[in-house]
């Protein structure tokens, strides 16, 4: 270990330092071209990244379709039966994701609603004619 850092310190030399001095300061001007500080960018960055989509299909239907398929694996023990159960479900969620991007939340938002009619909970109205006196 001593050796190792005897070395490093008989080796090293001011022309690392300002490198890096001579580096940083050619990217403040770039820095200040975009009006946006360097953390925003990455929380831009990482906020575009966490809302797009994985290969076509939505984030949460995409690692969905990844752990049941997963899962499968364990279960059964085949590789063929953990991918091909994780192609199914990520070939069906392209489709939802393409036909419509916000299907996973109203389905799982419909759930907690209230349905209005419910045509198997029918109960008719009996309804009585009276005659005028």
């Amino acid at each position: 270990m001593k050796r190792v850092l005897r070395n490093y310190l008989a080796n090293f030399s001011l022309r690392s330092p300002l490198v890096t001095i001579v580096t940083l300061s050619l990217a403040a001007p770039v820095f200040a071209q975009q009006g946006n500080s360097p953390w925003e960018n990455t929380v831009n960055v990482l906020m575009t990244a966490f809302a797009s989509t994985i290969l076509g299909a939505e984030r949460k239907l995409f690692f969905f379709a990844m752990c049941l398929g997963a899962a499968t694996f364990n279960l059964l023990g085949t590789l063929l039966g953990g991918l091909l159960m994780f192609l199914l479900l990520y070939f069906v969620a392209r489709w939802a994701t393409q036909t419509d991007p916000q299907i996973l939340r109203f389905l799982l938002s419909a759930a907690r609603l209230r349905s209005e009619y419910d045509p198997m909970k029918f109960a008719p109205i009996v309804v009585r004619k009276e005659r005028d006196a």
